[in-house]
């Protein structure tokens, strides 16, 4: 009983210490001004130079629109990506660090095509815009049968609202995707059903 009572002592300072970091981190994040002419790209959590993020950076590089835009790319191994920075309005930042925070903090728009950390909080006057990766094939978030894994489902379910209520708009392939999206997402629920741009990838 003793050594329950201590885990149960010890498992509330843990959370206390948690919800305490998160709350000071946003804090400290909303302080930092949006800045209206950086963007953030982000693919695969950090994991690769790839998919809907580059191909839309790519773009943005070639149209005058964008010529006094800068742009921060987010890696893992951010010394694998260094050849971006020839570009002088590139900037790369690690994936977590301290800066990554700060850098979704600062820029308006976040182009993305996966999970972003929960701990980012969105402002008003921030954008972002969910690729997502691919035709949906299998059951996603919302979708997953809870007969299969109850847990994973219920802890999707939880994370997919948080996540989901950050979207200003969502891309799609084609009308199959989009029905699927709606449905995974929750977007009627959260009352973001109309956010979807079925524009194709």
């Amino acid at each position: 009983k003793k050594l329950a009572s201590k885990n149960a002592a010890i498992n509330k300072l843990r959370h206390f210490y948690a919800v305490s970091r998160d709350f000071f981190a946003a804090y400290r994040t909303f302080l930092i001004p949006v800045d209206k002419r950086t963007i953030i790209f982000e693919s695969f959590m950090g994991s690769s130079y790839s998919d809907s993020p580059k191909a839309i950076y790519e773009q943005m590089l070639k149209d005058t629109h964008f010529k006094d835009y800068k742009f921060i790319w987010i890696f893992k191994n951010p010394d694998r990506y260094k050849d971006l920075t020839k570009n002088p309005r590139t900037t790369i930042v690690k994936y977590h660090s301290k800066e990554y925070f700060k850098a979704y903090a600062r820029a308006e728009y976040w182009i993305v095509n996966c999970w972003i950390s929960l701990r980012i909080k969105k402002k008003s006057s921030q954008r972002m815009i969910q690729c997502w990766h691919g035709t949906p094939l299998k059951r996603l978030r919302n979708d997953i049968d809870p007969n299969v894994d109850t847990n994973h489902r219920n802890n999707d379910i939880k994370n997919n609202d948080k996540d989901a209520s950050r979207y200003d708009y969502f891309v799609s392939p084609s009308r199959y995707a989009t029905n699927i999206f709606k449905s995974a997402f929750n977007l009627s629920e959260l009352h973001k059903e109309d956010i979807i741009l079925e524009i194709g990838y």
